[in-house]
């Protein structure tokens, strides 16, 4: 299912261990719960921010914006690790297979298939951030400076952890 977040969601949630998303949740914004999980991963990262904890991403296809705005970008949160390749059963981290439960967060805002109206970056880092298990895909930076570069991601004076991802069509 191709889905996007909604821009300026307002979240109050209290604090939680692990903050989960699944673009299949029927709740919007939802809570980030187990139970029920956030269905935009930029409302996960942004809660994860604020508790210091964890982001657990299900399986799918998420978009940082529903609109077309080229700027949009899942902005990583100093100290914040995010997590795909969940199937959405799991209670632990090892749980998870980032090959078999492919996770990717996709640039692709515009036109299916138009690359000239993608995301400028997929991705912006963050310092001591984690990005852990994903295909960053359909980031097209060919506008000017600081959208001429980074198309997968883009980091400017951060230190980012990136492990088990696969960047392409970028």
């Amino acid at each position: 299912m191709l889905d996007s977040p909604t821009d300026n969601h307002l979240v109050s949630v209290t604090f939680v261990d692990t903050v989960y998303v699944d673009i299949n949740s029927p709740n919007d914004p939802g809570t980030g719960r187990k139970d029920d999980p956030f269905r935009y991963l930029q409302d996960g990262i942004d809660l994860a921010w604020t508790n210091g904890v964890e982001v657990w991403v299900v399986a799918g296809r998420y978009l940082p914006t529903t609109d077309s705005n080229r700027v949009a970008s899942f902005v990583m949160k100093e100290n914040v690790a995010v997590y795909g390749g969940f199937d959405g059963t799991g209670t632990q981290r090892s749980q998870r297979n980032w090959v078999s439960n492919k996770t990717i967060m996709s640039g692709d805002i515009g036109t299916p298939g138009n690359n000239l109206d993608n995301s400028y970056h997929v991705v912006t880092g963050a310092n001591n951030s984690i990005l852990d298990g994903f295909t960053i895909i359909e980031g097209y930076a060919n506008g000017s400076t600081p959208y001429d570069a980074g198309g997968g991601m883009y980091n400017k004076d951060c230190n980012i952890s990136v492990a088990n991802c696969i960047f392409m069509e970028n």
